[in-house]
């Protein structure tokens, strides 16, 4: 999978049949718009990472100001910001 935007989400003490879920969304003209969103199901008991990748559109990146919001079972947000600058 070829990616250059992705988000490392460190986890412990998570329980199959939890949801970790990420929105990622572009800032343009038109204001905020979803881009991509991910839901992970999770089938076992444990701790370690979960990467998710930004992919491309139209094989692209769109350059422009982004956010990935996060979400663990539905609550819990956070959120990251960066920018992307060419394609």
């Amino acid at each position: 999978m070829e990616s250059k935007y992705d988000i490392i989400i460190p986890v412990k003490d998570i329980n199959a049949g939890d949801t970790i879920s990420t929105n990622w969304i572009y800032y343009g003209e038109e204001g905020w718009k979803i881009m991509q969103e991910d839901t992970i199901a999770v089938e076992d008991d444990g701790g370690g990472e979960i990467i998710v990748y930004f992919l491309k559109r139209d094989n692209t990146y769109y350059p422009g100001d982004y956010k990935v919001a996060v979400e663990y079972n539905n609550q819990e947000k956070t959120e990251a910001s960066f920018a992307i600058s060419g394609p």
